[in-house]
Formats: structure tokens, C-alpha cells, sequence
């Protein structure tokens, strides 16, 4: 929980707070794509459980961003609360923040920028 909480600080800092992107209209395949990609990156894919809205944002660069939020079992077995996520629909790449943020530093500067758009609409 503590990572979720200073990548949400990080991504704050780096977005000044405010947000370049807009939102946009989702189709429901785009919603199935980004579910698939998400429960995919976990331990057990079969045990995600979306919660809350989903929605869709553009850069100002144009990448669009899927966002929302996923519960699924740890590696004890038991759900460790929602996790933010992000789907780049422009790479079909899935990040779950918190337990991606490794991964994060090999994103490209246009990638990273959406995700950090993403994690500052779920925010509110």
C-alpha cells in the first residue's frame, strides 16, 4: 500500500497537479482489450476483479490511456485491495501501479506521460 501511495505522490509531482489530457468516448472492446491486458500482467489472471469506473484519456501528444482500477490475489492467496491501472491503447501495454514501477523506468517519455495523466484521474 505504501508503494501505491508514493507513486501517486510521484505522479502528482510530475504532472503539476493538473492534467494535458482529455477524456474521451470508450468502446466496449476497448474496455475488454484493456481487461485482458491488465489480467494478464497478474500472478493469477482469473481471480481480477474490476472495481469502480473505467475510463479513457488522450495526451496532448495523443497517446490514449484506458484507466481504472483492479483487486486480484496476491501470492498468499488473498485480495490485496485495488490497484490503479493503466492500458496504453497505442502499444496494447498494460500497467498496474505499484507493481509495475520497475517496468515504469523503461517506458518512453510519451508512455510514461499518459500513465501518469491515468493515475491523476484516478484520484479523483
Amino acid at each position: 500500500m505504501k508503494t501505491w501511495h508514493l507513486w501517486i505522490s510521484i505522479a502528482l509531482v510530475l504532472t503539476g497537479c493538473q492534467t494535458d489530457a482529455r477524456p474521451l468516448p470508450i468502446s466496449d472492446l476497448e474496455i475488454t482489450r484493456a481487461k485482458l491486458a491488465v489480467a494478464n500482467t497478474l500472478r493469477d489472471p482469473e481471480s481480477a476483479r474490476f472495481v469502480g469506473r473505467i475510463f479513457k484519456l488522450q495526451t496532448k501528444n495523443g497517446t490514449e490511456i484506458v484507466c481504472g482500477k483492479v483487486n486480484a490475489k496476491n501470492g498468499f492467496g488473498g485480495y490485496g485491495g485495488p490497484m490503479g491501472f493503466g492500458y496504453i491503447v497505442n502499444t496494447d501495454t498494460a500497467y498496474i501501479f505499484g507493481q509495475d514501477d520497475t517496468n515504469m523506468s523503461l517506458l518512453n517519455p510519451e508512455s510514461l506521460s499518459a500513465v501518469n495523466e491515468c493515475s491523476s484521474g484516478l484520484i479523483s
